[in-house]
Order: C-alpha cells, then sequence, then structure tokens
C-alpha cells in the first residue's frame, strides 16, 4: 500500500504504537483547497540518536514525504548542548513557579 495524506489511505507505522496511525487532509479554508502538511526535521537530535531510533525516524520521514507531505531538515542557530545545559535549571524554576501554591499548602499541613 502506498501512503497517501487522505482519509482513506492510512500511513501506517507499526514499529511505534503511540505513534498516529493516519494522516488526515487539513481541511479546506473559506473555499481554499488544503494545504498539504509541513514538518520541520530537527537534524541535531537525529545526529544524536541511537542507530535504531534514527532509521526509524528516517522512515517515517520517508513516508511522509511519500504521502505528499513537505519535510525540511533545520539546525539550532547554537549548539545543541548549549541547549542541554540550559534545560535543566529552566525546568526546575518553571515547576517550582507552576507548583509554588501546592508546595505552600503542603507545608501547613
Amino acid at each position: 500500500m502506498r501512503p497517501s495524506c487522505s482519509e482513506s489511505s492510512p500511513v501506517r507505522i507499526p514499529l511505534d504504537p503511540r505513534s498516529l496511525r493516519r494522516i488526515r487532509s487539513i481541511p479546506a479554508r473559506r473555499g481554499r483547497p488544503s494545504a498539504k502538511p509541513r514538518f520541520g526535521l530537527l537534524a541535531d537530535f537525529i545526529d544524536r540518536a541511537e542507530a535504531d531510533v534514527r532509521a526509524h525516524l528516517l522512515d517515517v520521514v520517508a513516508r511522509l514525504r511519500d504521502a505528499g507531505a513537505t519535510v525540511t531538515e533545520l539546525r539550532l542557530p547554537s549548539s545543541f548542548d548549549l541547549y542541554l545545559a540550559a534545560h535543566r535549571p529552566t525546568m526546575q524554576a518553571e515547576a517550582a513557579t507552576v507548583h509554588a501554591g501546592w508546595i505552600a499548602r503542603e507545608r501547613q499541613h
């Protein structure tokens, strides 16, 4: 079966049960034909992926392209290591802010 972006021809990704089983066409807006799906593929993640994950992701990309989607390879503007270094303190600060009320209530008990 050849993948397609139509509802009647699903794109199946059997190796990943959490992935979408169908790529649905985008509904037309105001009488205009629907646009083809567009995806950005972050090459920095592919470069660091384990071989089996990389192979699976590239297979999915090929299927999306065969189905009519546009997939554009993108690169981060800075080193990926910089993003990783900033991630943990950013997440900790955001989590503390989000949960501040809950933490204050728990201290009262």
